[in-house]
């Protein structure tokens, strides 16, 4: 795929589409501030340079550009389909950001879009991508559990001297326990904290030790 993504990136302006993205919404219908934009997510993948990047959660596809525009292979995770165990904001949501992706992603050759809920889906991928991923970044459900989750099941996808990462490291709230599920594996001391609410840390050699309490 490294022929294949140079050939393509050396069709379009990549600095120019990386400037518009610069001024694109993530979520677009709930706008964010800050954390909203990509500018802390470029700031990180110049930090990390990484080349085979692992999405769990893709929405619109706005981050997944920006990892398709500096990165020779990049694997998108995200089920896009209602399932009614899901929530309510999945009905609404979904089909629209489906073909947002698709739209915005689809004609990249460097793209391996995998249509699945994590864990299940980075489980069944394990044998293929064992060891295989610079950087798994994770933008998923953001309940605590599966934070937890989805972290533990793309550690065996990242090779030993990679990255663990993901986005919405805010305060908790309804659905949002970023900030306690990464702290409670890793602490804050050897975090980074960008301005999009990115967090990165090193690929420990240790997989994080399984969930002893919720919230």
């Amino acid at each position: 795929c490294s022929q294949e993504w140079h050939e393509s990136s050396s069709m379009i302006d990549v600095q120019q589409r990386i400037a518009e993205l610069r001024v694109t919404l993530r979520c677009g219908d709930f706008p964010g501030g800050s954390t909203d934009t990509v500018d802390g997510l470029i700031e990180m993948i110049e930090a990390t340079q990484p080349k085979k990047v692992l999405e769990i959660g893709s929405g619109r596809g706005v981050s997944t550009e920006v990892f398709l525009l500096h990165c020779e292979h990049v694997v998108s995770v995200d089920p896009y389909d209602f399932f009614p165990e899901r929530r309510h904001y999945d009905i609404e949501l979904s089909p629209g950001w489906r073909a947002a992706f698709e739209s915005r992603c689809g004609g990249y050759p460097n793209l391996t879009a995998v249509r699945g809920f994590s864990p299940d889906a980075l489980l069944k991928m394990a044998p293929q991508y064992f060891g295989y991923f610079d950087l798994l970044y994770v933008d998923g459900n953001h309940e605590y559990q599966q934070v937890f989750d989805d972290v533990r099941a793309g550690w065996h996808l990242v090779c030993e001297d990679g990255w663990l990462a993901g986005h919405d490291y805010l305060t908790p709230g309804n659905d949002h326990n970023v900030i306690a599920a990464v702290d409670a594996m890793f602490g804050k001391e050897n975090l980074t904290i960008f301005s999009d609410t990115s967090w990165l840390i090193r690929r420990p050699v240790q997989q994080p030790g399984a969930v002893v309490g919720g919230l």
